[in-house]
């Protein structure tokens, strides 16, 4: 009997054990995608062109906003762009002050998905989403999660698992009034007319 129970207890602490382990690594796999939707928003900052007072090249500053997903940091942002200009990271503001967000990035957990494309609409105000139908919503990139949501698959000679796909909105593009380089548009495994 004293076997059995040594035995259980074993066993239990072999699976909390396992359980800290997965969960690092899940936590490692988060992170990497962190730095990958980071330096997506650092090219897009590159190929992307903002008239007037929020000009990057006249400020030298950059509002990034981020909805639903508090793990994205400025910390995750390319070393390289934070030498060139100011990245300001703002989690979760009032919609009503979005107009402060040069780059607003939506994650899976936030529930005004609607309230935030409505309000950021027709501003010159570059909407990431990493959700099913976030582009056809109104949004103006979703980040594919999977290239099969496509018909696609990544076994394909084509496609890398380890690199971000995304579809790309071109109406809301030119509703933005944002001067976007054709690269970027042509790099997108989807665009939205």
């Amino acid at each position: 009997m004293r076997h059995i129970l040594i035995y259980i207890v074993v066993t239990f602490l072999c699976l909390i054990n396992a359980g800290n382990v997965f969960a690092a690594l899940r936590h490692s796999d988060a992170s990497d995608d962190y730095h990958t939707i980071a330096n997506l928003v650092s090219n897009l900052v590159k190929f992307t062109e903002w008239q007037g007072e929020k000009s990057i090249a006249l400020t030298h500053s950059l509002n990034l906003c981020v909805f639903g997903d508090n793990e994205l940091t400025v910390d995750h942002m390319p070393q390289s762009l934070r030498k060139q200009i100011s990245v300001t990271l703002s989690n979760s503001p009032a919609v009503e002050n979005i107009n402060i967000c040069h780059v607003v990035f939506v994650g899976n957990r936030e529930r005004n998905v609607a309230g935030i494309i409505s309000a950021s609409k027709r501003k010159p105000i570059i909407t990431i989403g990493k959700f099913d139908g976030f582009a056809a919503a109104g949004g103006i990139i979703e980040i594919l999660t999977e290239v099969d949501d496509l018909g696609l698959f990544f076994d394909d000679e084509k496609f890398d698992s380890k690199k971000l796909y995304w579809k790309v909105n071109e109406r809301m593009v030119e509703e933005s009034k944002l001067q976007i380089d054709a690269r970027l548009l042509q790099s997108a495994l989807e665009v939205i007319k």
